[in-house]
């Protein structure tokens, strides 16, 4: 039988404390608080119904709007519903759903242009979403097989256009990112 030193259980102890520390216990209220802050922050107005399901969080009809003062017009964007899932490590899973779709409608500039409208899909594949850190300093890290954004609706004035006769369509394949939000500030 052998025998630990003393001095290897002393450096252990303030190592092991140290990254306790450094990744502490998120909840999804906090997830769902940093980003809801961020989006707030950005200009968009927030709308969603938060229930909580012994501790995992579902929000639901999430819907990001802005005026665009300086183009006119509106945009919107609805998430449909997203979970968070606290992991036993003390992340946070987010799930989201598959596609996502986009409205941005344009007012005419002039008496002579006609408003347009469109919609657009955010569509992901396999999409795994992943909040560690603390509350000051999150990080987000996300997978996708594929992520596309495509035009799934155009109006110009009176005329509604065809998936044929307009098309717009972006894949990407084996997305991944890290983003680190830190600060208490409003974040831009």
């Amino acid at each position: 039988m052998s025998r630990i030193p003393t001095a290897s259980l002393f450096l252990a102890l303030p190592v092991s404390l140290a990254s306790t520390a450094l990744w502490a216990d998120l909840t999804p209220a906090e997830v769902w608080g940093d980003w809801r802050q961020y989006m707030e922050s950005m200009g968009y107005q927030v709308q969603a119904s938060e229930a909580f399901d012994g501790e995992d969080l579902t929000v639901s009809d999430v819907t990001l709007k802005m005026d665009m003062i300086e183009d006119g017009g509106d945009f919107s964007m609805s998430l449909g519903t997203l979970s968070f899932e606290p992991e036993s490590d003390g992340a946070v899973n987010v799930r989201m759903p598959n596609v996502m779709p986009m409205t941005i409608n344009v007012a005419p500039e002039t008496p002579e242009d006609e408003p347009v409208s469109m919609v657009l899909n955010y569509a992901q594949t396999a999409p795994v979403m992943r909040a560690s850190g603390s509350p000051d300093a999150l990080q987000y890290d996300y997978a996708a097989d594929t992520i596309s954004l495509t035009l799934a609706g155009l109006k110009v004035g009176a005329q509604s256009y065809t998936e044929e006769e307009a098309k717009f369509s972006v894949t990407g394949s084996g997305v991944s990112s890290r983003t680190e939000m830190t600060g208490t500030e409003t974040r831009r």
